[in-house]
C-alpha cells in the first residue's frame, strides 16, 4: 500500500491491446475510452491498511463471463511496526 486507509474491495477491469494503435478498456479511470461493460466490485472484509502493507487477491471462477461464478480471497500482509514503510 502507498497510503493509510480502509480496504473494502476491488473493482475489476481490463485493457486489451491488439497492437500499438488498437486497444479496448473497461477502465473507470478512462471513461472516454470505456466500453459498455460493467465494472464488477469484489467486496472484501474490511481491512485497515497502511503504507508498506501488501494486499493479495486470489481470484478464481467457473465461467469467466459469469461474475456470479467468481470466488475470491483477500489477504493483507502487514509490515512490522517500526520497519521501513510503517507509520
Amino acid at each position: 500500500m502507498r497510503r493509510e486507509g480502509v480496504l473494502h474491495g476491488f473493482c475489476v477491469f481490463f485493457e486489451a491491446r491488439f497492437d500499438d494503435e488498437l486497444s479496448i478498456t473497461t477502465s473507470p479511470v478512462d471513461p472516454a475510452r470505456a466500453v459498455h461493460w460493467s465494472v464488477p466490485m469484489l467486496r472484501a472484509q474490511r481491512h485497515e491498511v497502511r503504507p508498506g502493507d501488501t494486499v493479495s487477491l486470489d481470484l478464481g471462477w467457473t465461467d469467466l463471463a459469469v461474475p456470479a461464478t467468481w470466488r475470491w480471497a483477500v489477504e493483507v500482509t502487514r509490515v512490522p511496526a517500526g520497519s521501513a514503510g510503517s507509520t
